[in-house]
């Protein structure tokens, strides 16, 4: 097939892009509202987990996630925050990092769950201003937990280190149905 009336082959692209975008958008919120009942119902861990496989199952990318220490159980809010976070990570790593491995590490201590999302993109320059809400967001999220958040690049990849502090004022006991 020959196209030669190409203002009506751009036209044409725009609004499959437009309808693509949209389409996206409108899978991000199922997949968040979903994300939110698999916390709910089954915890932090195995939320990242189900992303995760989601991530590898594209064959585009080669996700990781791992545990260290003994998992401790935020509530519910404070789970649906973090795993906003990784979120946030995950989808800036498949917008911008043109990477294709990424790992999620939640190492649990006495003090902190300290959360480190690495990967292998082509990194950025940290020290220029923010031009989108992504990593605003991830700092912002950090700080309502009373957490710290500090990022690494370079031409070899990104590391996200977040500590998010245990204490009484974020964990309690749940029972996650799925425990």
């Amino acid at each position: 097939v020959a196209y030669t009336d190409m203002d009506n082959v751009k036209l044409s692209v725009n609004d499959s892009l437009a309808l693509i975008t949209e389409s996206i958008g409108s899978l991000s919120d199922v997949s968040k509202g979903m994300g939110t009942e698999i916390i709910l119902n089954n915890g932090l861990v195995k939320a990242i987990e189900i992303e995760i496989n989601k991530l590898n199952k594209t064959g585009l990318y080669k996700g990781s996630s791992n545990v260290t220490g003994k998992e401790v159980f935020f509530n519910g809010s404070t789970e649906i925050v973090i795993f906003r976070i990784v979120q946030e990570c995950i989808n800036n790593f498949i917008k911008h990092a043109a990477g294709n491995c990424i790992a999620v590490n939640l190492n649990y201590s006495v003090e902190k769950l300290a959360l480190a999302i690495i990967d292998n993109g082509k990194g950025f320059d940290t020290t220029a201003p923010a031009n989108g809400a992504g990593l605003i967001n991830i700092k912002k999220r950090a700080a309502i937990l009373k957490g710290t958040c500090s990022i690494s690049s370079n031409q070899k990849g990104t590391n996200i280190n977040i500590n998010i502090p245990i204490n009484e004022n974020t964990t309690q006991a749940n029972n996650y149905s799925g425990r």
